[in-house]
């Protein structure tokens, strides 16, 4: 599978979930009782997974496991990455052996995870620091080799995901919301001119974050939508499709590591029997957890934004600015104000510099372009490599409830 994937130009990460079993009886313990996994001081298991019982990566041999396993499946079966469940249940000196590892074998290997745990544990008990999570990891290891799920701008662009009616940036004009946005857009690292600051953790550059609206857990982006906007949202309203591609759009225009949920880019949906929204679907069945192709159709909303998507990621991959790996000098803020956003990027080496855009209003607003000339790229529903419009000066309109991206003409 793996080979026939490579030959389409198709990577394969491998999502791994080290951190708990399905229950303690595990046959790790039948082995050796006590020793794979953590035990509070009265002898019960630790439960920093959620699900009964947490593994010990500090444990030399559980160390060993982690770091074998992995290697092994670098070289047999040439993976390109591995994706970390509950990440932050692993010590550091345990996921930097992994990534020493593994890069060994491909310097390219994508390493990232989850920086949180889904409960309680016992290797944080007076010992934080030690924890694999999104305030220690890469703070403290100062690596560019293992990037971390970016939870601020997830919520900042559609909402708490602790509160399904909490509106977001994009989907809900939600003005609080933009200091999230600009700590995600200059790739999670504190700028405190560009008014990216966050109390609770930071990274050290770009390739440490993995920048996304939505993922397998909590509800799909476009159910979120739903469940905010009701009805309008479910017959497709022009508004709440505009709300998902200004989401989109602001993952792909921020620096670090994009990543969509699959099916996200043709308006997924998990809904049960009941009409329901299923915001954790692992034990559902796969009429919820199915993606709908069909819905694939010329002019339907989802063969729209699919092709928003695609023609996103096309603009990205031709603008090395927003593939640095670093922040550093790259975002100046020219404007925000309520619920709009505008800044330049600007590459430190060649100079290509690109002008972007968010108007989370539902009304239409005006912005003033940097001096010189510009061409359009991403405009409304509109985005790609080409250039839409070109030699664009001063004053600009921009459309309600979208993203537009200049890039400055040679």
């Amino acid at each position: 599978m793996v080979q026939a994937l490579h030959e389409n130009g198709i990577g394969v990460i491998m999502d791994v979930v080290y951190n708990h079993t399905y229950d303690g009886n595990s046959n790790l313990n039948k082995i050796v009782p006590y020793y794979f996994y953590r035990y509070t001081s009265s002898g019960t298991m630790s439960n920093g997974s959620g699900c009964g019982n947490e593994t010990a990566s500090d444990h030399e041999m559980f160390r060993r496991y982690m770091i074998d396993s992995v290697t092994h499946w670098m070289k047999e079966y040439h993976v390109d990455g591995f994706r970390f469940d509950l990440m932050a249940l692993h010590d550091i000196d345990t996921m930097q052996a992994i990534e020493e590892a593994v890069h060994a074998i491909n310097p390219k290997a994508l390493l990232y995870g989850e920086g949180w745990t889904g409960g309680t544990s016992e290797l944080s008990t007076g010992k934080q620091s030690t924890l694999a999570n999104l305030k220690s990891l890469n703070s403290k290891t100062k690596t560019n080799g293992i990037a971390m799920f970016n939870d601020v701008i997830r919520d900042a662009i559609k909402g708490s995901v602790f509160d399904s009616k909490d509106p977001g940036f994009a989907t809900g004009a939600k003005a609080s919301a933009s200091a999230g946005i600009r700590f995600g857009v200059n790739g999670s690292v504190r700028n405190s001119a560009f008014g990216a600051t966050n109390s609770s953790w930071e990274a050290h550059n770009p390739t440490n974050v993995v920048n996304y609206a939505s993922a397998h857990d909590n509800n799909t982006l476009w159910d979120r939508i739903c469940i905010l906007y009701g009805d309008k949202a479910e017959s497709f309203d022009e508004a709440c499709l505009k709300r998902n591609a200004l989401s989109a759009a602001i993952v792909q225009t921020s620096l670090g590591i994009p990543f969509m949920q699959a099916g996200e880019e043709m308006l997924r949906t998990k809904k049960n029997a009941d009409g329901t929204y299923n915001e954790n679907s692992y034990n559902s069945t796969d009429k919820v957890n199915n993606l709908n192709w069909n819905a694939l159709t010329p002019n339907s909303a989802q063969k729209r934004m699919s092709q928003y998507y695609k023609g996103l990621i096309a603009f990205r991959k031709s603008c090395a600015t927003l593939r640095l790996p670093t922040s550093e000098g790259v975002c100046t803020l020219v404007k925000a104000e309520g619920t709009l956003i505008a800044f330049t990027m600007t590459h430190p080496t060649t100079g290509e510099q690109i002008f972007v855009v968010y108007n989370a209003a539902e009304t239409a607003a005006k912005v003033t372009l940097p001096a010189g000339s510009w061409d359009l790229y991403i405009s409304g529903m509109t985005a790609g490599a080409t250039a839409i419009s070109t030699a664009h000066t001063g004053e600009q309109d921009v459309a309600a409830i979208s993203c537009s991206v200049y890039r400055k003409a040679n």
